[in-house]
C-alpha cells in the first residue's frame, strides 16, 4: 500500500471520528436537556400554588361592585331630582310671567 492510500484512509478515519464526535456531542446535549426538563418540572410541582393569602374572594369582589353600582346609581337618581327640581322651578316662574 502506497503512502497516498494511507494518507487518504487516515483522512477518511478522521472524518468519521469527525462525525461520531459531532453525535456523541448532541446525544449528550439531549439527555442533559432531558434531565434539565425533568429537574424543572420536579421544581415546579413542589412549590405549591399560590392560592392562599388572596385578598378577597369572588364573592367579595361580587358585593363591592354591587354596593358601588347601587351607590353611582343613588347618586345618579339625586342628580336627577336636583334636576327635576330646577325644571319645575324654570316652569313655575315662566307660568308666573306668562300670566
Amino acid at each position: 500500500m502506497d503512502a497516498a492510500t494511507q494518507l487518504k484512509q487516515i483522512f477518511d478515519l478522521i472524518a468519521q471520528l469527525q462525525l461520531q464526535v459531532a453525535d456523541a456531542q448532541a446525544a449528550i446535549e439531549s439527555v442533559k436537556k432531558a434531565a434539565y426538563d425533568e429537574g424543572f418540572s420536579a421544581g415546579v410541582a413542589s412549590v405549591p400554588a399560590q392560592t392562599e393569602g388572596k385578598i378577597y374572594t369572588q364573592a367579595d369582589l361580587d358585593a363591592a361592585v354591587e354596593k358601588a353600582l347601587i351607590e353611582y346609581k343613588s347618586s345618579l337618581l339625586v342628580k336627577f331630582q336636583e334636576a327635576q327640581g330646577q325644571e319645575t322651578a324654570i316652569e313655575t316662574s315662566f307660568a308666573d310671567l306668562l300670566k
